[in-house]
């Protein structure tokens, strides 16, 4: 009879284990899909940024500042 009864304690304590690793594996993942998720957009906008500031031209920018300071 006790080896039945160890039985259903080993059982019991992996359910209660797997009851409480579960949820927790899920959050886990979860939270770091999250956080690839808004990484990638974070890195989107600022690819966007990027490509705006790339096509502005720096140097036609102080050439026309220049020209209006010189017409005032």
């Amino acid at each position: 009879m006790r080896k039945t009864n160890h039985n259903k304690k080993m059982k019991a304590s992996l359910t209660v284990e797997a009851a409480v690793l579960i949820p927790l594996a899920l959050l886990t993942i979860t939270g770091g899909i999250k956080i690839g998720y808004n990484l990638f957009h974070e890195a989107k906008s600022n690819a966007v940024v990027h490509e705006e500031l790339m096509e502005l031209d720096p140097v036609e920018i102080v050439r026309n500042n220049t020209l209006l300071e010189k017409l005032k």
